[in-house]
């Protein structure tokens, strides 16, 4: 399940055994993913087959030839969906080393396995008081104070016992030099926010990692408890709302960014003063929505309506005024480009 730790014992057995392969690859292997890693490893690999356009199916033969011929290496496949095809690749680990992490069991029977369970109370709380910094990383759970221990462990419970959930909780706790205590009291009086809180950066996680069906249930889940907690308008709801757009987004669901986007914009531009430059950022990625649907009209407006305001606000220098400045620029190039496809189809169909 999401969240369990996949991931993270795949890149914790990559590090700790690294000296053993010349050779570390890792393959993100979702629908979304898999065939930019895939051209990205082939280059890597400098393959005569990453230097013209290729069909992902090719650039996995040509890598599955590459594994066959060499030895010592590691290829991590990382997600593994159902639309993936992975016999080339499966087939050439007689010379090197594959683990794949997947959610599928049909998926997983294929191969030698390692079920991954939740934690157990006592390990989840060893976890938790660890990430908090309330005990030394190499502590064991008896060495906490009893209260400690106790609080600990229902902590653990109530978060089902998921790593990532407990890692990002003892993070809060850290980073709000709040003692368990204290944590337990506020989870307590806001429930909904806090675990709105865990779901976003939970979500976020997946989103970076390109694992968009894992991200946008959390997402979603996380918009109905500040909805119920803090009401539709309220300020803090909008960044969880440009988050779900933007996950709409990169997944090519147009027809549900769009409305999101202009929900988060409304919100932000009710409740802070013009100009600001959060409202600046939000125009930014309303954006690049637009610039993903060749939309380059509306994306060219939004982003001088941004950069005014960021230039405005945090001066012409500033690190954000240049990155819009950046996303500017890319607009201005892809405009330039469609008039030039234009004018060339013009000229072709004028001629006799």
């Amino acid at each position: 399940m999401g969240g369990i730790g996949k991931t993270q014992i795949a890149a914790e057995y990559a590090y700790r055994y690294r000296s053993q392969y010349d050779t570390v690859l890792w393959l993100r292997a979702t629908a979304e993913q898999f065939a930019p890693d895939i051209l990205r490893i082939a280059t890597l690999l400098h393959l005569p087959a990453a230097r013209k356009p290729q069909e992902p199916s090719q650039l996995v033969r040509a890598i599955a030839r590459w594994l066959r011929e060499h030895a010592r290496w590691l290829l991590i496949l990382d997600n593994v969906q159902e639309a993936i095809a992975l016999d080339d690749l499966l087939a050439a680990a007689g010379t090197g080393h594959i683990m794949l992490t997947t959610r599928v069991k049909a998926i997983a029977d294929l191969v030698s396995t390692l079920e991954l369970d939740e934690m157990s109370p006592e390990e989840g709380a060893l976890l938790l008081l660890r990430r908090a910094k309330i005990i030394p990383s190499d502590a064991t759970l008896d060495t906490a104070a009893d209260l400690d221990r106790i609080l600990a462990l229902a902590l653990s419970h109530v978060m089902g016992g998921l790593p990532l959930a407990l890692d990002l909780a003892g993070a809060y706790i850290a980073e709000n030099a709040y003692t368990l205590a204290c944590y337990q009291a506020e989870y307590e009086q806001r429930r909904a926010e806090l675990l709105a809180r865990l779901l976003s950066s939970l979500a976020r996680c997946y989103w970076f990692q390109g694992k968009l069906p894992e991200a946008e249930p959390l997402f979603k889940e996380a918009l109905v408890l500040l909805e119920q907690a803090l009401g539709p308008d309220d300020l803090d709801l909008a960044n969880t709302v440009v988050w779900l757009a933007a996950t709409y987004r990169e997944w090519g669901r147009y027809e549900e960014a769009e409305p999101l986007y202009q929900r988060a914009l409304a919100i932000r531009e009710r409740h802070l003063e013009p100009g600001h430059p959060t409202i600046a950022f939000t125009l930014d990625g309303f954006a690049a929505f637009y610039l993903r649907r060749s939309q380059l009209a509306p994306a060219l407006d939004l982003r001088q309506r941004a950069l005014t305001m960021l230039e405005h606000a945090l001066g012409p220098d500033h690190p954000e005024t240049a990155q819009c400045l950046v996303g500017l620029a890319d607009t201005y190039t892809q405009l330039a480009l469609l008039v030039h496809y234009r004018s060339l189809t013009t000229q072709r169909s004028n001629r006799p």
